[in-house]
């Protein structure tokens, strides 16, 4: 008769990744999985609290400093779990990180098997095996255990700290938990017959792990029976937005980039569990419907803090950017893993949108999708008062795949708007007559007229379509970031941008959104005025009811700059609550100078005017002020070494 196995971890920023690592966890023999969660707001939070009304983990919120306890939230965490019945009560006990997968060789490869092959002993240390990125760039929602197949080789290793430890343990032997390994208590460590410790091989090793180590050596290493897999990397992107979540005043630090990027020798020592674990995770999601929803949410939600964790990384070292996300090796051949022959990725089987899932499974069912050849609109009826039209903007357009959200789609669902997301699947700045008819039809059918207020917006190419079609919609409010009024050739010849666009007709309906907007309520047009093309466009939109807000040194990125500073979301809802204003505004605009960005684009504006030792000052200013990384840069451009973002 064996007791309960607990594993624990303190985890944080890792929420598209839990589902899989608590199903296999589970699945090899620990039946207490313990969450302790802190960090970015990513899901990760709603995501443990679904899988605790699931019965599949513990779940102990753990974000905040605590009286008596250490700030540091991972060993706040283990001090806590000390304290919890289902730790200190279970037969065994692992500390891990969420990144990292027990990996057993003997038997069937779980934790029976490990025990059996292992025999009497109170301590078992598993070394890390790292896995780098494989050549894989991109985030994908699929399993961590299939994607990631290249590992550092078994010796010698590339660096000490690859033989790092985690450590099975009877909580008898314990006086606490350790990140590593446990500490034991004194009378143990001087007891005539101490506590049998013994490494991934089954090699006692307890008189060099007694007092202290928290590495294996080339003496004391083993991988027979077990390794711990240490996911450091995963894909690039996911790298990278855990990278600027710690950066510091310093800036973002690649070490651990450089460290734990090993892909020297392949590793399938988790392929068998592969088909099991994809079967597993299908049937939680089918029996656990909120946990099937927290996990898509925390995906969604993961792609877009890439998208902005990307663009402020290239902001402040574009040369770290492009280093990180070039793919040194050509993704591994995922052919042959053994599985039951589907091949769907951890969501669910048809990839469906959150959109998608609301209209089905949630309290605001009302809705419509109507699609065409070059585009689609989603409707989802929530505010009756409020209803907020988005288009997406030419990077949307390149992404196909099924679970694709309209822009602005998750803001929208949390602010309880009603909300019609229209979806271009073309290059085409929506020059479309089918799209003219169906929105014209919805006015003629007085869709838009069952809403007090209604606001069109959307960026670039989608701010073109939010200030084209207003007319449809009299008293509307638009807010556009970065907008084109028209790619007219004859009207815009110095629009040397948008081959796609410029190349369609405009002629007809909608040829140039300046004319179509004397009906509309307020127009915020949203620019940066130091970038020509967006300042020649923005300025043709003239009116009493134009309003221009100038978003210095944001480039055509106005929206995606809003949002770096925390100011894209307050924003919007000044504008749909009618309080947006120009004073507003640029009270709210004065949050830019923290950005990295706009001190870059300060600076590429002064060098441009040859206001050198100006830079230099202000990077000294920045150094002084304790931003140490970002005052070096703007000194070392000021002095010609540095190089342009």
């Amino acid at each position: 008769m064996t007791g309960p196995r607990a594993i624990v971890a303190s985890t944080g920023g890792e929420a598209p990744f839990l589902l899989e690592w608590v199903a296999y966890h589970r699945m090899i023999g620990f039946d207490t999985v313990v969450l302790f969660t802190h960090g970015p707001d990513d899901g990760t939070a709603p995501l443990c609290d679904a899988m605790q009304a699931a019965g599949l983990v513990h779940h102990v919120p753990n974000a905040h400093l605590m009286k008596g306890l250490p700030d540091d939230p991972q060993a706040r965490a283990f001090r806590r779990a000390w304290g919890m019945a289902e730790v200190t009560g279970a037969e065994w006990v692992l500390v891990a990180d969420t990144s990292e997968f027990l990996a057993v060789h003997a038997g069937e490869g779980r934790l029976n098997d490990l025990f059996t092959a292992a025999g009497p002993t109170e301590l078992i240390s598993a070394t890390w095996r790292v896995f780098g990125n494989g050549g894989e760039g991109v985030f994908d929602d699929r399993l961590v255990t299939q994607a990631f197949t290249r590992a550092a080789p078994l010796s010698p290793p590339p660096s000490p700290r690859h033989y790092a430890l985690r450590t099975l343990f009877r909580p008898s032997v314990a006086q606490r938990p350790g990140v590593h390994r446990p500490i034991l208590p004194p009378d143990l460590i001087a007891a005539e017959i101490p506590p049998r410790w013994l490494n991934g091989s089954g090699k006692e090793v307890t008189e060099h792990f007694l007092e202290k180590g928290w590495a294996a050596t080339e003496a004391t290493v083993g991988y027979d029976l077990c390794q711990m897999n240490r996911y450091a990397i995963r894909d690039s992107q996911s790298f990278i937005l855990r990278m600027m979540d710690k950066a510091g005043e310093d800036g973002p630090d690649p070490s651990d980039f450089d460290a734990f990027n090993s892909n020297e020798a392949e590793d399938t020592s988790l392929k068998r569990w592969v088909g099991p674990l994809r079967r597993e995770i299908r049937a939680i999601r089918k029996a656990h419907k909120p946990v099937a929803r927290a996990h898509d949410a925390a995906v969604a939600l993961h792609r877009d803090r890439i998208a902005d964790a990307i663009a402020e990384l290239a902001e402040v070292d574009s040369a770290l950017a492009t280093r990180i996300l070039a793919a040194p090796l050509p993704p591994a051949d995922q052919d042959d893993i053994e599985d039951d022959g589907l091949t769907e990725p951890v969501g669910p089987e048809d990839a469906a949108p959150q959109w998608l899932a609301d209209l089905r499974r949630s309290d605001h069912r009302s809705g419509f999708y109507q699609s065409d050849r070059n585009f689609a609109a989603h409707f989802a009826a929530r505010d009756p008062k409020q209803l907020i039209i988005s288009f997406d903007n030419l990077s949307n357009v390149k992404d196909t795949a099924l679970s694709r959200e309209s822009w602005g789609y998750s803001f929208y669902r949390s602010e309880g708007w009603s909300h019609m997301g229209v979806m271009s699947f073309a290059k085409n700045w929506y020059r479309d007559e089918a799209l003219f008819n169906f929105m014209e039809n919805l006015a003629r059918s007085g869709f838009f007229k069952r809403f007090k207020r209604v606001t069109l917006t959307g960026t670039s190419m989608g701010g073109y379509a939010a200030t084209a079609f207003a007319r449809l919609i009299p008293g509307c409010t638009v807010l556009a970031f970065s907008p084109q009024y028209t790619l007219d050739e004859a009207k815009v010849p110095w629009e040397e941008r948008f081959k796609s666009g410029r190349s369609q007709d405009w002629s007809g309906r909608y040829r140039d959104a300046t004319e179509e907007l004397e009906k509309a309520g307020k127009v915020y047009v949203l620019y940066d005025p130091l970038f020509e093309p967006d300042r020649l466009h923005g300025q043709q939109y003239q009116g009493p009811n134009i309003v221009h807000l100038k978003a210095w040194y944001a480039n055509h990125k106005s929206a995606l700059f809003l949002r770096r500073a925390n100011l894209l979301k307050p924003l919007v809802q000044m504008a749909v609550r009618g309080e947006l204003d120009e004073a507003a505004f640029y009270r709210m605009y004065r949050a830019r100078r923290a950005l990295p960005w706009y001190v870059n684009g300060l600076v590429d504006h002064a060098m441009d005017r040859g206001h050198g030792d100006l830079v230099k000052r202000a990077g000294a200013a920045l150094v002084r002020d304790g931003r140490g990384f970002l005052g070096n840069s703007v000194q070392a451009r000021a002095n010609g070494t540095g190089s342009e973002s």
